[in-house]
């Protein structure tokens, strides 16, 4: 019995050293996945009326519902998906901006300005940003701003660039 022990550690080991070994090919198939899944862009959620039902419409405004990073960890030059959800119960379109950094040592490497109108319903926008080649391994801050009319919502996410 103490051999099949030892045989299933032994095995749980080598499948260990093996995901370490092809660590930048199992990231690289995370993001491919997430390609599949989220393609880059605004895609409909839910349509005004069905957002009015399901949302606190009181004051018309935009309504954050929620943020999605990935992955957490990669090599320089990947790309990383900055997914929201928002939800709007204006009547008409809401003027805004998108902003997206990336920040490494208190220094901004990299910072993404997008114009965005905010249109009636729920909404998912995707986007992927890719991280420069030259980026040091590390632990880095992915900060997320939008600002839609007077509404400001801030995001923050931490992830790590790894030596290939």
């Amino acid at each position: 019995m103490a051999n099949h022990q030892i045989i299933r550690w032994g095995f749980v080991v080598l499948t260990a050293l093996s995901f370490a070994a092809c660590q930048k090919s199992l990231l690289k198939a995370e993001l491919e996945t997430y390609k599949l899944m989220y393609k880059p862009g605004e895609h409909l959620v839910a349509s005004f009326e069905e957002t009015k039902k399901r949302s606190p419409c009181a004051n018309g405004g935009v309504y954050l519902k929620e943020s999605f990073f990935r992955p957490h960890r990669m090599v320089a030059g990947e790309q990383i998906l900055t997914r929201f959800i928002y939800a709007s119960c204006a009547a008409m379109n809401i003027r805004g901006i998108i902003v997206r950094k990336v920040i490494h040592n208190g220094s901004v490497i990299l910072r993404d300005t997008t114009p965005h109108s905010f249109i009636s319903g729920t909404w998912g926008v995707n986007a992927y940003i890719q991280i420069p080649p030259d980026a040091t391994a590390g632990a880095y801050i992915f900060l997320f701003t939008i600002t839609a009319g007077s509404q400001v919502f801030k995001e923050t996410h931490t992830f790590q660039v790894i030596q290939p």
